[in-house]
């Protein structure tokens, strides 16, 4: 069973003396009252205010709700702003933080490369001077082809076969 939601009940200072709810009140006192009393006292002259200041009646205050909603969106949108800064904030540290990571790797990648280059290049040099050694040796192997052929015609020299008698032989190795 719903029941009737009660008015909801806020403060006015009098001006002037009232009867609320059938008790006389001074002026100078602070009372709760409803929006409907709130709304007689002010048609009355009993609490301050100028006409259109506060509208108070039966049902909900129009332009008070304007006002709350105007607020609620300005708080939303203050709320958005400071999500997307925030958001933007740790997103823009992230692609600074992934500029200076590629900024380095293309570094590390230059430096390979320039080593890279001087590999090629010493292995270039190598090469050549493998071609210049292997020159020389073929020039060595001729010459000492020559000397080889020219040792091969010449007859050994024969040494004596004899031994002294008591002389000890010579060790086999």
């Amino acid at each position: 069973m719903d029941t009737p939601a009660k008015p909801a009940k806020f403060e006015v200072t009098l001006i002037a003396p009232a009867k609320i709810d059938g008790v006389r009140e001074p002026k100078g006192k602070a009372v709760w009252v409803t929006p409907m009393v709130a709304s007689q006292l002010f048609d009355a002259g009993a609490v301050p205010g100028v006409e259109g200041e506060v509208q108070i009646g039966d049902e909900v205050d129009v332009a008070f709700e304007a006002l709350v909603s105007a607020r609620a969106e300005e708080i939303a949108n203050a709320i958005v702003a400071a999500a997307v800064e925030t958001a933007l904030a740790g997103l823009t540290a992230e692609k600074d933080k992934a500029l200076a990571q590629a900024e380095a790797a293309n570094a590390r990648a230059e430096e390979a490369d320039q080593r890279s280059h001087g590999f090629a290049q010493a292995a270039e040099n190598a090469d050549v001077r493998i071609k210049a050694l292997e020159a020389e040796l073929a020039q060595v192997r001729t010459a000492a082809g020559a000397e080889t052929q020219t040792e091969q015609d010449t007859p050994p020299i024969v040494g004596a076969k004899t031994t002294r008698k008591g002389a000890a032989q010579p060790k086999k190795s």
